[in-house]
């Protein structure tokens, strides 16, 4: 929140015009512009993305800057009230700081401090100044290059290929999303990425729009692996497997040094959770599926390599010899030394 608040409190102190909605409308054409159809105002895009950072301050102006190719607009906007419009693009807007509200349709919804809201094409909403105090982040996209972005370079096959066709079901079958980051380190890493973004913006380097969109690739991958979907019962069941399979395969990564709180704080369930999760798919609790793991490497260590069983037992995360001899004796039949000699013996007379 740092970076954010340090570059806005550089900004407030650039001089900028007031100007009323009307003539913002008619004035602007940097990849932007408005115009109505059958009677509705809608704001619309003439590029692929655009950022706008708002400040509101309930019946002050509302500060704005805008991002428009290659070019910084600065601006107020010295109506009462902001306009109820639509758009014909996507925007995700993120309060960094303050409470914004929104009517959305005819539903008046208030979002705070680092949560999310995603507003679909041809939702008509208004941003109630006289109620906000906010200062929020506007990413706007056209649906198809958000789509591109949101299935492009990802396993169709794994948990995040599997969450963002969720997260673009549910966008098609909504007309706004909201997200609640679910823990403090969720709410860092957005931070990061919307911080990333800004400091491209505002260097604005050769090539820059390219990396802002890998960095919004990220952002949605945070957003869907965060967001409670409303799974059919066939998409549950589908979830569990691709979480199993990245559980295990994390599990496997890290068994030397793993704990329950890891998994915690990489894919935010809780401990119970990854109990019932593994135990689902292995018969295991997560304490007993780690020594399964540990065992099976170590079994194989003392099979294809020449280690000293110390070395071994140190290497897959345990210090205490009496204990790993013991679950080793449990699974094996025998102990580590007693079964890399039977090995030899069983290979020598073949």
């Amino acid at each position: 929140m740092n970076n954010f608040s340090t570059i806005w409190n550089e900004e407030e102190k650039s001089r900028r015009s007031a100007y009323s909605y009307q003539y913002i409308r008619s004035n602007s054409h940097m990849g932007y512009h408005s115009e109505n159809r059958n009677g509705s105002l809608y704001h619309c895009l003439d590029q692929d993305m655009m950022i706008s950072i708002l400040q509101y301050q309930r019946e002050k102006n509302v500060k704005i800057n805008m991002y428009m190719n290659d070019v910084l607009f600065r601006h107020e906007v010295s109506d009462p009230e902001m306009p109820r419009h639509q758009n014909d693009f996507i925007e995700l807007t993120y309060v960094l700081q303050g409470s914004l509200s929104v009517i959305v349709d005819q539903e008046l919804m208030t979002f705070s401090e680092n949560e999310l809201y995603l507003i679909n094409p041809n939702v008509p909403y208004q941003e109630k100044k006289n109620l906000s105090d906010a200062l929020v982040f506007n990413i706007s996209l056209r649906s198809s290059f958000f789509n591109e972005i949101l299935l492009s370079s990802i396993p169709e096959d794994s948990l995040q290929g599997f969450l963002r066709k969720c997260l673009l079901k549910e966008k098609n079958s909504a007309r706004m999303l909201r997200f609640t980051p679910s823990t403090h380190s969720v709410q860092k890493k957005i931070n990061d990425v919307y911080s990333l973004i800004l400091k491209e913006y505002n260097l604005r380097e050769a090539g820059y729009i390219f990396v802002i969109q890998g960095y919004f690739t990220r952002l949605l991958d945070h957003l869907v692996s965060n967001y409670q979907f409303s799974f059919s019962e066939d998409a549950k069941n589908k979830y569990k497997e691709y979480m199993f399979q990245e559980v295990k395969k994390y599990m496997y990564n890290h068994y030397q040094m793993i704990r329950l709180q890891d998994l915690v704080e990489t894919f935010h369930y809780s401990g119970s959770y990854f109990n019932r999760l593994i135990q689902s798919f292995t018969g295991e609790n997560y304490s007993s599926y780690l020594i399964q793991i540990r065992l099976e490497t170590a079994r194989d260590m003392l099979e294809y390599t020449s280690e000293r069983i110390d070395d071994i037992m140190e290497q897959i995360g345990y210090h205490n010899k009496g204990f790993f001899y013991r679950v080793f004796a449990e699974k094996y039949g025998d102990t580590p030394a007693a079964y890399r000699r039977n090995l030899k013996n069983r290979n020598g007379k073949n």
